[in-house]
């Protein structure tokens, strides 16, 4: 019950941060004054043009796919604000099983972490490297019998972070 009430938490946390970037990007949107557009449209030009003239860039392995993703929003309704709004839903769907891969991946690592303070307290005080090398090796050992991965929670997380 209480994963279920963390889950739903996390999940109204990730909502109201999306809706605070659209009403973020939209307050940016409406209340921009007239020099700031041309500066923006200054920028794009220097931008377009800088971009035919230099080759592949690493951020464009990012900015590409979200670029089209905006794209397409915007020719659905023809209104950036609700543009910004499907995209972070598309968003929100797109990593969702990511989402879900590291939440039971942390669901799993909290239920084995008793095991692993047994071992580390049945070694606790020893600090030389024979006995640490030990303790160690029944951590991986615990860790192999229950097939869990310690850093398997990090790759859908380092897959989100740079999309979010």
């Amino acid at each position: 019950m209480e994963k279920r009430k963390t889950a739903g938490l996390l999940r109204v946390f990730t909502v109201a941060l999306a809706v605070m970037l659209l009403i973020g990007a939209l307050a940016t949107v409406v209340f921009a004054d007239e020099t700031t557009a041309e500066t923006v449209a200054d920028a794009a030009d220097t931008a377009s043009t800088t971009e035919e003239s230099s080759s592949f860039k690493l951020s464009d392995v990012l900015l590409v796919p979200i670029g089209f993703v905006i794209r397409v929003c915007y020719s659905l309704c023809n209104n950036y604000a609700i543009a910004l709004l499907l995209f972070a839903l598309v968003m929100q769907i797109i990593l969702f099983p990511l989402g879900v891969k590291q939440q039971k991946n942390t669901n799993k690592q909290a239920a084995l972490r008793p095991k692993e303070n047994a071992i580390r307290k049945k070694y606790a005080g020893r600090n030389d490297q024979v006995t640490q090398r030990k303790m160690q090796e029944e951590i991986m050992n615990l860790y192999q019998q229950e097939n869990f991965n310690p850093a398997s929670g990090c790759l859908p997380l380092l897959i989100q972070l740079p999309i979010i």
